[in-house]
């Protein structure tokens, strides 16, 4: 196989690629990408990890057909360190790999692309379309809150469900509850029925779709039967096994009421957390869990903490109705709650000291109109001594 690329085209195509190489596993093939021409103007490249798989198609000048699996960090760290605009990868029939580009000259060994692991079909049952914008908007206000290494499963995934009337994306930690909908149809590009599934994605392959998704009005094609899913989106494709098992009733555990509304303006708000993670320790080895008191009283938020290595105060102001209320979070689970909301203004909702507060955009008609998120942040219990 011989083929010459543009350095600059190459990288760009391998980047999102790179998302589904394995980095813990020892087998050669799949710490690769699996090169393959296509034309003689272009090549595919395939990265698997046996969890999850991406595939691109990269322009280039193709002189020798074949199929070939290169090491992937090996391979882009050298062409990231050649200075000439163009290169080209020449492998002979005894898998060596000679790269050339200007002067500088770099040898590999290649594998054959026989034995790339094979991913199943990329495809399934009832293709629906949905805006890249809209599916990273979901993604982008629950990814945070998906478990890790949790004893069930299913909440080690983003749970996703699409009828005609909306496209739902949900998630949970048990600390965290963050559920976000948009009003957006998904119809079988087929035939024009309305499509109602759901499905599970793993944690790590939503990170990766959520970097290839453009906040633009380009259209994502999605495929899933009972085991897989695809993405489609441009250039690429994402394919990834899917979580088995039932979502729990996430919508029972949320509020229906409020004893207690509240205003806020979100950055200030981050700006104050940020400052009293500074000297909040969730997990140091041998002292207390330090936690952030939020004091809700008339006009103000008052926003306090302490720990071994120092105290913290501030306030802002806030638009509050109901009764003052007193309540107690994690600094670092409050924090990436209130970031992952990325509104101006939001609405806090409140009942008791041991319930779930719900974020909420403050003017949803104007700042997220699309659709509609709500984000609960479990409180811890009072401390013994007030802070």
């Amino acid at each position: 196989m011989k083929i010459t690329f543009e350095k600059a085209v190459l990288l760009d195509r391998l980047a999102p690629v790179m998302g589904a190489v394995s980095t813990r596993n020892t087998i050669a093939t799949i710490s690769g990408i699996l090169f393959t021409t296509v034309d003689e103007n272009t090549c595919s490249a395939v990265a698997y990890d046996l969890e999850k798989g991406i595939r691109t198609t990269i322009p280039c000048r193709v002189e020798r057909e074949g199929s070939y699996i290169l090491n992937a960090n090996k391979f882009t760290q050298i062409v990231r360190s050649l200075s000439d605009e163009e290169l080209t990868v020449d492998i002979d029939d005894k898998n060596i790999v000679s790269i050339t580009s200007g002067r500088s000259q770099f040898g590999l060994h290649a594998l054959k692309g026989r034995d790339f692991p094979s991913m199943p079909e990329l495809g399934g049952d009832h293709p629906f379309p949905v805006k890249q914008k809209h599916l990273r908007a979901m993604i982008g206000k629950t990814l945070f809150s998906v478990a890790q290494n949790d004893v069930k499963p299913t909440l080690n995934g983003l749970y996703l469900e699409a009828n005609d009337e909306k496209i739902t994306a949900a998630s949970t930690d048990h600390f965290v509850l963050s559920v976000c909908s948009m009003n957006c149809s998904a119809k079988d590009m087929n035939d024009g029925s309305s499509i109602n599934k759901s499905l599970i994605l793993p944690g790590k392959t939503v990170a990766e779709l959520y970097r290839m998704l453009e906040d633009s009005d380009e259209e994502a094609i999605v495929y899933f039967n009972r085991k897989h899913a695809v993405f489609k989106m441009g250039d690429y494709i994402l394919f990834s096994r899917l979580i088995e098992g039932d979502y729990i009733e996430y919508e029972k555990f949320l509020p229906k009421e409020a004893a207690t509304t509240v205003h806020v303006d979100s950055d200030y708000l981050i700006s104050v957390l940020e400052r009293a993670a500074l000297v909040t320790e969730d997990r140091e080895l041998g002292q207390k869990k330090s936690i952030l008191r939020c004091d809700f009283e008339g006009s103000q938020l008052k926003i306090s903490t302490q720990s071994n290595s120092g105290r913290f105060y501030d306030d802002l102001p806030i638009r509050k109705e109901g009764k003052d209320i007193t309540i107690f979070f994690s600094c670092k689970r409050l924090l990436e709650a209130v970031r992952a909301c990325s509104m101006e203004k939001l609405k806090l909702s409140l009942n008791t000291n041991l319930m779930g507060m719900v974020l909420s955009p403050a003017n949803p008609d104007e700042d997220f109109k699309d659709g509609a998120f709500t984000i609960m942040v479990l409180p811890v219990r009072p401390p013994e001594e007030n802070i």
